[in-house]
């Protein structure tokens, strides 16, 4: 049987979600609680240490898990960023089985469904190994498998009666082949006696199970009813037993839940913390057990890469190398590589991640042109990057194979080649060559492409045999590894630094952003904790040294050239670096107000933070979300701040729109969990976001302020597809229904587009919606299955 499962492109509003496990997400209200949010960290903190210590990754004698993997990544913030927000991915995925299939008992392990439970993770176990048997495997699919086997992995210690038989101990067993269950009451056996109330009327549940089979609990509202006992019997089946759970108050009454702390939502809630113990360990066994783990399924490389156990720390002994098209075409491109490229070379001077050596090479028309350069010194590498021009070219194709091929042999092992052209390669004879060159040195190749033989504007000179344009590099790219990227002249100059700052690590993080409008006041402050090392401000707009000024905390003019304090000014970018800056705040002064600038101060610092948006159900359950946000509903800012020292504090997170100007002011309250530095804030969503800033102080009173790109794109619609508990049917029609409403405060009308990657779809794909402000419309979907056992997007 295939199960439907549909995503619109809109956003996907949480209704009331009955809570069938642990939390979702943390709760400010009850921090005791403990999520799978937390349970999930736990046990990947716990596995990437296993890992780095198993492999050897880390020379250390330190026993903190949390420890470990920050000592692991260490400098390089990026990656450990990087690492944080896989394991938000993979909640993700576990938050939309317990949110969208809530009905379903199998998936939480309700209602005695442990054998099928059991059963669906083997399954899932299955397809990761089919992916991971793949040439290409799809690591967000195998991310998604992952997030669905832990969410009911998880569940089974909150739902079964596991924990009050064995304790903390994590059942090995569950989901594994070859395996025979330990013994499940039948359907026939009573496994729970009916609770007492408390003087408050809330049910006493401490003794209330008389099985020693496992079991679990009913929950109304699931697709599998309790079953029932006459009237005034004190014996029958358990039921889950949280607060909106009706069938707790059927024979026998109570129940068996711990998913939570409070008394009143869970029955069993004095085994929580063993539970969510027992959890977190299963996670961890699931991970890395040496026979079963998803380490060996994976291999150790994959898994690595799944987990984003990676630290780009290693490129250091590696180069770095540009191959740029210097024909007269690229004059529209070439003042941006230049300026992206310039400013990488010189924020790398500042950090412990200087790649050995940096290479230059220019390709034109005719191959003779060709040029290359090395060197181990950045600033003669600037000197290099600011001398390029261009000239020439004459016919559109030129070539850019014996560029890739120069490039490729002056490149150390294992390292990184920028390509940038707006044209086809003329000598794709030599692509056998490049595939091969590449893979041998195990190069990693990101061609950004502005145009191709069939883009480019010179179509009135004279025209040879068209070359396959982008094709050819895709398929490189596919032989090879690497990536293609299509861009726009206007955006070379960020594709460039995007490309280089994803491939180098970085402990420079974002202190300010700031539009600086000549009616805004001539001076701005900076300020500088003191985790900072080395202080780096950037300003667009300046034309001479003399037009800025800069100010210590103790007012003192900074004069340049001396005691590691720099300053250069090319293409009207300056830019000014402080190494080991005074803690406290510095003062920039605007000596000229003739035109708006552009200000970006970074600093090399390992407190850095990453933001994700969280949707709340009416019955506050958070949830992770990745769409897009209703206008005028309330949700949750999540903010982990990556290193931040114990005795430091986030207070205040400032929401700012595409020019930097605040929009809203969020005060947060620290959730931490497991060493990750938590802070959260409800939001209702009225404007778009397009940064986030954060505030607080080290342990000496300095500011800490930190910044970072998340964009917030509210819509006013909301779909949501409704859940359906029957499987698609072979070779049968089928229908799936979902519901769209107008969440604005005027009528508007709406196309939905809809389509499937089996092509099941027997319905229009294609239909459009009037409605008026608040109107919601149910509308279906028909399918016909035609492949068993699939499932249909």
């Amino acid at each position: 049987m295939a199960r439907s499962y549909f995503y619109a492109c809109f956003s996907l509003l949480v209704s009331l979600v009955p809570l069938a496990a642990f939390p979702p997400q943390f709760m400010p209200s009850e921090w005791q609680s403990r999520s799978h949010y937390s349970i999930t960290l736990t046990g990947i903190l716990r596995a990437a240490a296993s890992f780095i210590e198993e492999y050897d990754l880390l020379n250390t004698t330190e026993s903190d898990r949390s420890r470990i993997v920050s000592m692991y990544f260490g400098e390089d913030g990026n990656s450990f960023r990087a690492f944080l927000q896989t394991i938000n991915k993979i909640v993700a995925f576990e938050n939309e089985i317990q949110r969208d299939f809530a009905s379903v008992a199998f998936y939480h392990v309700n209602a005695e469904q442990i054998i099928t439970a059991h059963n669906y993770i083997r399954s899932l176990r299955r397809q990761i190994q089919t992916l991971a048997s793949s040439d290409k495997p799809d690591i967000e699919l195998i991310q998604e498998k992952l997030g669905y086997c832990l969410y009911t992995i998880q569940a089974f210690y909150s739902n079964t009666n596991w924990v009050e038989l064995n304790g903390d101990t994590h059942y090995a067993d569950f989901g594994q082949e070859n395996v025979t269950l330990i013994d499940i009451a039948d359907s026939t056996e009573k496994s729970c006696k009916s609770c007492g109330k408390d003087n408050s009327g809330i049910y006493n549940c401490t003794d209330n199970i008389i099985t020693t089979k496992l079991t679990s609990g009913y929950r109304a509202g699931q697709d599998i009813s309790k079953p029932t006992e006459p009237l005034g019997a004190i014996f029958g089946k358990c039921s889950h037993g949280t607060s909106d759970d009706s069938s707790r108050t059927d024979p026998a009454t109570g129940g068996i839940y711990k998913g939570r702390v409070s008394m009143d939502s869970a029955p069993h809630h004095k085994w929580h913390h063993q539970a969510w113990e027992a959890a977190a360990k299963a996670t961890h066994h699931f991970l890395m057990d040496k026979k079963t783990g998803m380490r060996n399924i994976l291999g150790s490389d994959l898994f690595k890469e799944v987990l984003h156990i990676k630290s780009r720390q290693e490129v250091t002994k590696n180069s770095l190398a540009f191959v740029i098209d210097v024909t007269g075409s690229m004059s529209g491109e070439i003042a941006g590589v230049k300026r992206a490229t310039v400013k990488l070379v010189e924020e790398s001077r500042n950090s412990i991640f200087v790649p050995e050596k940096y290479i230059l090479v220019t390709f034109s028309d005719p191959e003779n042109l060709t040029t290359a350069r090395e060197t181990t010194d950045w600033n003669q590498m600037i000197d290099f990057l600011q001398a390029l021009s261009v000239s020439g070219g004459g016919d559109c194709p030129e070539y850019a194979l014996s560029g890739m091929l120069l490039a490729i042999n002056m490149s150390n092992p294992g390292s990184q080649i920028i390509f940038c052209s707006d044209a086809s390669a003329k000598d794709e004879n030599k692509r056998d060559d490049v595939v091969e060159g590449l893979k041998s040195k195990s190069l990693k190749a990101t061609y950004l492409l502005t145009g191709t033989c069939t883009t480019r504007k010179r179509r009135e000179t004279h025209r040879q045999k068209r070359s396959t344009g982008y094709k050819l590099f895709e398929d490189i790219a596919a032989e090879a590894g690497g990536q293609v990227m299509r861009t726009t002249t206007s955006e070379i100059e960020t594709a460039v630094e995007r490309v280089v700052k994803t491939s180098l690590p970085s402990s420079i993080v974002n202190v300010k952003w700031y539009l600086w409008k000549t009616s805004l006041s001539s001076t701005v402050k900076i300020n500088v904790d003191s985790s900072i090392t080395v202080l780096i401000i950037q300003i667009s707009g300046p034309t001479t040294n003399s037009d800025v000024t800069l100010r210590d905390p103790t007012d003192s003019e900074v004069t340049f050239s001396t005691d590691g304090k720099t300053i250069s000014l090319s293409f009207n970018d300056m830019t000014m670096s402080i190494q080991s800056p005074m803690a406290g705040n510095w003062t920039l002064i605007r000596n000229t107000m003739s035109s708006t600038w552009n200000l970006n101060v970074t600093a090399q610092s390992d407190i850095d933070l990453s933001v994700n948006l969280l949707e709340t159900s009416d019955d506050g359950m958070a949830y992770q979300v990745y769409t897009n946000p209703v206008l005028g509903f309330n949700y949750t800012v999540a903010i982990d701040v990556q290193n931040l020292p114990a005795n430091a504090t986030i207070d205040r997170a400032h929401l700012l729109d595409n020019t930097w100007s605040e929009v809203n002011v969020l005060q947060l309250t620290n959730v931490t969990s497991e060493g990750v530095s938590r802070f959260s804030s409800a939001l209702t969503i009225n404007e778009k976001v397009s940064g986030v800033q954060i505030e607080g102080t080290d342990a000496f009173g300095n500011l800490i302020v930190r910044v970072t790109r998340f964009e917030i794109m509210p819509v006013g619609v909301r779909v949501k597809i409704l859940p359906s508990t029957n499987d698609l049917k072979f070779n049968d029609e089928s229908m799936v229904t979902y519901e769209i409403t107008n969440t604005g405060n005027v009528e508007a009308s709406f196309k939905v587009d809809i389509s499937d990657d089996k092509g099941y779809l027997l319905s229009s794909n294609s239909t459009d919606i009037n409605l008026q402000a608040g109107e919601t419309e149910v509308k279906t979907i028909n399918l016909n299955g035609t492949q068993s056992g699939s499932t249909v997007y």
